[in-house]
């Protein structure tokens, strides 16, 4: 089982506005992949790719969460609902993240970037997933011809 999370930083008001910085913004990811590794050590990273081309840059983690400490098995195993429980989801993703990406954004952009209004963690069904798949299919058949 894979675990997918996206995480942008800004909004799109903030890129449209601001295009130039985008080489920036590889470091600021890089710093928050790093972030999220030492903050959610049980999340095994296995693929980031960072949209750049899109209005509002954003980065894709995919990774595998480790749970510990099973008695029936073996002690370690693959555990959604063990690692990423609604204080990781809100501690750790939400709060702990979002302040280190504004502070080091700040510090690399020398500006406050605006916060995304909306749009926070939603995890999707099956059958949302499923959909969303389908459309991105259609949209690039569309494009390709």
């Amino acid at each position: 089982m894979a675990v997918e999370t996206i995480i942008q930083v800004g909004d799109r008001a903030y890129w449209q506005e601001h295009w130039e910085n985008k080489v920036f913004m590889r470091e600021i990811y890089r710093m928050i992949l790093a972030e999220l590794q030492y903050q959610l050590p049980q999340f095994v990273v296995a693929n980031v790719v960072v949209h750049m081309v899109e209005d509002s840059p954003h980065m894709h983690v995919v990774g595998v969460p480790v749970g510990t400490g099973y008695k029936k098995g073996m002690s370690k195993q693959v555990s959604k609902r063990k690692v990423f429980t609604k204080d990781v989801f809100s501690i750790v993703l939400q709060d702990r993240l979002r302040t280190f990406a504004n502070e080091k954004a700040k510090i690399v952009l020398g500006e406050q970037i605006r916060e995304k209004s909306k749009g926070c963690s939603h995890d999707l069904s099956v059958m949302e997933y499923k959909v969303l798949k389908e459309e991105i299919r259609y949209d690039e058949l569309k494009r390709a011809g």
